[in-house]
């Protein structure tokens, strides 16, 4: 159930904000935003049910964010960064994990690739 939740919230920012490329086809980039978004929890989840494990999963889901620039376009793992991270903070029972990923993890792979654009 919460699965379905994070792909059809995933789903429907990335319709609204139109950062799909034309070039590639619309649905695709959208059912990808929305797994990836859905993995992202599911990884920050797995922090929440092994405590030990929280910071190492939030460092997993800033990947997934990785991950996600090099299959849709630019702009949408800023999208996913979101949808991820709010999602997080508001299903898992540990926040930990989702501030971190709000905080560190999930930001860092976004702003890197603008930082070394800039050289």
């Amino acid at each position: 159930m919460r699965a379905v939740a994070v792909a059809a919230v995933s789903i429907a920012w990335l319709e609204f904000m139109g950062y799909i490329q034309k070039s590639r086809s619309r649905a695709r980039a959208v059912a990808l935003g929305g797994m990836f978004s859905a993995l992202a929890v599911v990884m920050m989840s797995i922090g929440s049910i092994i405590p030990s494990l929280d910071m190492s999963s939030a460092f997993i889901a800033g990947i997934v964010i990785m991950v996600v620039r090099m299959e849709i376009n630019r702009t949408a793992p800023i999208t996913v960064y979101l949808v991820s991270g709010i999602l997080s903070l508001i299903i898992l029972p540990n926040r930990f994990a989702g501030i971190c990923f709000m905080c560190y993890y999930g930001l860092y792979p976004i702003v890197k690739e603008y930082i070394e654009r800039l050289r």
